[in-house]
């Protein structure tokens, strides 16, 4: 998206005006820096890029923003870099509450560090000190390129607000400090020199770059593609890594039932027994449920079964394998750093359905929770540092 410069000189002094000039910089594709000319005269003083206080993205978007900058100076001068509300022709005149609503990398008048803030509606903000961030100094280097890359994600009540520095996360916020998902937010880098001797005190920018990512697979709407969102580069790159969704068409469970039809001769011995406590503590290979079962005590399905009546379950369920119980079936990932994730299903159900969950990682447990005809909710014991795939099925209650 192309940015847009403003500025603020003050009043008084001798053609004083800001300025945004190319540099010639080793190590950088194309280098623009913030700055001024002439003589400030009585501050506030403020020469800023982005989108001039144009309003273009919100958390429920899950946008994402990138700059690559250099800090000149660790004293007297503030920086902004990040999603704000602020106006155009915005200052930064004091260290807090620059804006309503905030996701933003700051460096305060006196700092000599970066902070990571959120706040929302103008209320508390939530300020992280990024002392010893990154390798190689302190996050506010000025003889150094950094990379700042903002994540927000419209997860849990509160929202995410990951910040990182060359690669390295460096603060996770997801208290109510974090813009609600509806707040509307700009983006913003702003240099703000706090004395009239602005030189050396400039804001370098080699790239900056601002897109949407898709949301959790989750509640993802069918139509919403890879290269949809608000902001973004026009160039497209074929993503290798997709995996082959899965082909659950008519046609492909037809052809799955189809396989198992040779084990039903072998099980019909056993339905009279499948209907009472004897089932406890069994392991069903491979099995066709053609008639209504109940299952008293526990049963674990270490391969595929598919259920194409009524299931009655009052003990536990472990579903090691894949089960498909008509259209109330799926796979979930779970990515690090989320606790929680929402399923929605593609078409309502009568009544609260009953939930069961499976995973490859048997020291993780997970548990469906605030199940309604709409959907539930899948919640992690503890944190996982690797994606984790959540199987689930919905049967629901008569």
């Amino acid at each position: 998206m192309n940015g847009y410069y403003d500025e603020n000189i003050g009043t008084g002094g001798t053609s004083p005006s800001g300025s945004i000039a190319m540099q010639n910089t080793a190590g950088a594709s194309g280098m623009a820096r913030l700055t001024f000319t002439g003589t400030l005269g009585t501050g506030p003083w403020a020469s800023n890029w982005g989108t001039g206080g144009n309003l273009v993205t919100e958390r429920s978007l899950n946008p994402v923003f990138e700059a690559r900058v250099q800090a000149s100076s660790n004293t007297d001068v503030r920086h902004v870099v990040g999603f704000t509300d602020m106006a155009l022709n915005a200052t930064t005149s004091a260290d807090t509450d620059n804006s309503a609503n905030e996701v933003f990398f700051r460096k305060i008048a006196a700092g000599t560090n970066w902070e990571a803030v959120t706040r929302s509606g103008s209320g508390t903000e939530n300020v992280t000190t990024l002392a010893t961030a990154c390798a190689g100094g302190t996050a506010c280097t000025t003889t150094a390129l950094r990379t700042m890359r903002i994540e927000l994600e419209n997860v849990g009540a509160n929202g995410t607000a990951r910040f990182y520095i060359d690669g390295t996360l460096v603060a996770t916020h997801t208290t109510t400090a974090v813009p609600a998902n509806t707040n509307r937010l700009g983006w913003l880098l702003t240099n703000t020199p706090t004395t009239t001797t602005y030189s050396g005190r400039t804001l370098d920018m080699d790239y900056v770059r601002v897109w949407s990512d898709d949301p959790p697979s989750s509640i993802a709407p069918g139509d919403v593609g890879q290269n949809d969102g608000v902001e973004g580069n026009t160039n497209t790159t074929e993503n290798v890594d997709t995996p082959v969704p899965e082909d659950n068409s008519n046609e492909a469970l037809l052809s799955r039932i189809k396989t198992l039809e040779e084990d039903i001769s072998g099980l019909n011995q056993y339905k009279d027994v499948l209907t009472t406590e004897a089932i406890g503590e069994s392991s069903l290979k491979k099995a066709i449920f053609i008639t209504d079962v109940e299952f008293r005590k526990q049963v674990e399905f270490s391969a595929d079964a598919l259920f194409k009546a009524n299931v009655n379950v009052d003990g536990t369920l472990n579903a090691n394998g894949r089960v498909v119980v008509s259209n109330n079936t799926g796979t979930i990932t779970i990515q690090p750093g989320q606790t929680e994730i929402q399923v929605l299903f593609a078409k309502s159900l009568q009544g609260k359905p009953n939930v069961f969950l499976s995973t490859e990682n048997p020291d993780v447990k997970v548990v469906a929770q605030t199940r309604t005809k709409d959907g539930f909710v899948i919640k992690l014991s503890e944190p996982i540092s690797e994606p984790l795939d959540v199987q689930w099925f919905a049967v629901e209650k008569e």
